[in-house]
């Protein structure tokens, strides 16, 4: 069951940290959330490359051959929980079946270890963002925080989220969004 906050459904949505964010995990951070219910959120940090992680020292770490991996596919930090477990958010050309989530129409998450292969061999999804760990919530923990003004909501589209640079996604995502980031403000405003 999807969740909604206010009229804005949060599934398939984007969270953009507001300025005032100084946790280093969540810093000017451009969250994915892939699943939003009564009982918690989870998302993909989509901008943050993880430290000295490439998806051939992944797959050497998890003890699969990697000859025919690209040196330079990065693996993002997706958030702090489970930082040992893989998830790929990618688009509808790819279905593991029960291994892989529908986020919207634009965007599925699988998390099977085997995808991790498919991709290196250049058979898994067209520009797949790879991503260790990722970032939950619990029950009305993510609503208190938009109460607060921690993120702003924005829609997710495949150039933000999968493509780009990751230092611009951040920028780029306020700007889709038709914001720019002097018009954001830390501060929580009350009628």
């Amino acid at each position: 069951m999807d969740f909604t906050y206010g009229h804005q459904r949060l599934t398939g949505r984007l969270l953009i940290a507001m300025p005032g964010v100084q946790d280093v995990a969540f810093r000017r951070s451009v969250v994915m959330i892939c699943a939003h219910s009564p009982h918690g959120a989870m998302g993909l940090v989509v901008n943050r490359p993880a430290p000295d992680m490439t998806l051939r020292r992944l797959l050497l770490e998890l003890g699969r051959r990697s000859d025919r991996t690209p040196f330079g596919h990065r693996v993002h930090a997706g958030g702090p929980v489970q930082v040992e477990r893989a998830f790929v958010l990618h688009g509808p050309d790819h279905d593991e079946g029960a291994e892989t989530l529908k986020v919207s129409d634009d965007f599925y998450m699988t998390s099977s270890r085997s995808i991790l292969s498919e991709v290196a061999e250049g058979r898994g999804p067209v520009d797949p963002l790879i991503a260790m760990g990722y970032s939950g919530w619990g029950p009305q923990q993510l609503e208190d925080e938009l109460a607060r003004n921690v993120w702003f909501v924005a829609d997710a589209t495949p150039g933000v989220v999968l493509g780009g640079s990751d230092a611009a996604k951040w920028e780029g995502a306020l700007a889709q969004a038709g914001i720019g980031a002097a018009q954001l403000s830390g501060v929580a405003g009350h009628a």
